[in-house]
């Protein structure tokens, strides 16, 4: 209640920092200093002009905001996605060379050479 109090009473020109113009902003009813007597002269043109700018303000600021958190989001993403890669690809690397090297110790060792001179069947004799 107190803050509509003060929002009633002291100027938008004060408020937003804006050049005072006493013709067009809050003026106080005359033979009644009440903060409730305060009235704004402002057409209902004005004050769609001014609803209009302001949405379009707020819509900008959000449509910005979101904007931003976005593409941080993405690079962020980006940078998970490509740690990620190098981390699988690094295991990937790992498990072949080990897969390898296991085969390897496995492996069934070569056959034993044979000996190459067939020894030949004496004759028989009858």
């Amino acid at each position: 209640a107190q803050l509509s109090w003060i929002l009633r009473t002291i100027p938008e020109s004060e408020l937003f920092g804006l050049p005072h113009d006493p013709g067009r902003h809050e003026v106080q009813a005359k033979g009644n200093s009440s903060p409730a007597a305060a009235t704004t002269h402002r057409t209902g043109e004005e004050r769609e002009t001014e609803m209009a700018l302001t949405n379009f303000i707020v819509t900008a600021a959000v449509v910005g905001g979101a904007l931003l958190l976005f593409t941080t989001d993405v690079r962020k993403s980006g940078a998970v996605f490509r740690r990620n890669a190098r981390q699988i690809r690094q295991w990937l690397e790992e498990d072949t060379a080990s897969a390898a090297s296991k085969s390897a110790k496995e492996a069934v060792p070569p056959p034993r050479k044979l000996d190459t001179e067939v020894p030949k069947d004496k004759p028989k004799d009858h």
